[in-house]
């Protein structure tokens, strides 16, 4: 039986990112979190939802450059006197 409500860590294996990945993430609230007294668990459906959301809100020259590994326009990484 597969659970419904997952911890931080399997939730961070099921998508393959880190643990402090996912913890930023809901604390800036880009992903759906349930509190359980103190314990934070995640439901995997809400958290892929929200995923493709904020992936489709974002603009193709950002994921483009993501994906290229390049940063931002303008930032070439060395700085300038």
């Amino acid at each position: 039986m597969k659970k419904d409500l997952l911890t931080v860590k399997e939730l961070a294996a099921e998508l393959r990112m880190s643990p402090k990945s996912i913890q930023r993430a809901y604390r800036k609230e880009e992903i759906p979190v349930q509190w359980l007294g103190r314990m934070a668990r995640f439901d995997l459906a809400k958290v892929r939802r929200a995923m493709v959301k904020k992936a489709q809100a974002m603009p193709w020259t950002v994921i483009r450059h993501r994906r290229e590994g390049r940063r931002g326009a303008g930032c070439s990484g060395h700085r300038t006197k």
